[in-house]
């Protein structure tokens, strides 16, 4: 399979901001960054792209199946909320990827494509 970008997109970080602060928003985007590395672990390279984007760079994936198994690792990592003192944080994601093999795309035009695949899933 070979090369492939995966995005995340965090979703409700307006929210909490604007009910608990700026402290509690951060420690929400903290958290879930923390979570995402150990999820990906030594298969890719997470990267902060915006203030709730992040993008895993995956080099070396065998096939299809490996990057649905990660998908759904970092689905699960993401499942509880974010606690912020005795406050639970709500927790949502978006995830989209592409993949330079199987989505027949440039190397170069990898992170268009799946930025256009994200914001598919809104």
């Amino acid at each position: 399979m070979g090369l492939a970008i995966l995005l995340m997109e965090l979703n409700g970080v307006d929210t909490v901001e604007g009910n608990y602060g700026t402290q509690a928003s951060e420690q929400l985007v903290q958290s879930c960054a923390g979570r995402l590395v150990t999820a990906v672990a030594e298969r890719g390279l997470v990267a902060r792209l915006g203030p709730t984007r992040f993008g895993v760079l995956l080099p070396a994936l065998a096939d299809a199946s490996e990057l649905t198994a990660l998908q759904a690792g970092i689905i699960a990592a993401m499942e509880s909320p974010v606690s912020y003192g005795w406050v639970p944080l709500p927790l949502s994601i978006r995830l989209a990827s592409a993949c330079y093999e199987t989505d027949d795309i440039q190397a170069d035009s990898l992170l268009t494509a799946a930025e256009i695949a994200l914001e598919k899933k809104l």
